[in-house]
């Protein structure tokens, strides 16, 4: 009984000592990608799952729009690129038709 007098709880609660260790910052928040967003806001409020919606398609579609413009650079390099591979063809068969002639 001087074990339970010790304890200064109410029937049915946990004493403090074995009351569970609260966990890290990283694991209480949720998702880095909300984190984020919350400085953004006044007075830290949980933005709504609109604004956090938005913003995530706003950061995709500028990563989708960078990738595109990136890929169309390429692809003009590559139809320069065979041109000037055809142009290179068209000179060494020329070169080599007049000295095997």
């Amino acid at each position: 009984m001087e074990a339970n007098a010790n304890r200064s709880t109410l029937k049915g609660q946990r004493p403090a000592e074995d009351a569970v260790k609260p966990k890290p910052a990283a694991h209480r928040s949720g998702s880095r990608y909300k984190e984020k967003y919350l400085s953004h806001h006044p007075n830290n409020l949980k933005p709504s799952a609109h604004t956090v919606t938005t913003a995530r398609y706003q950061t995709l579609r500028e990563k989708f729009d960078q990738v595109n413009a990136l890929h169309e650079e390429y692809e003009k390099e590559l139809e320069l690129a065979s041109a000037r591979i055809k142009k290179l063809q068209a000179e060494n068969e020329y070169v080599s038709s007049r000295f095997v002639s």
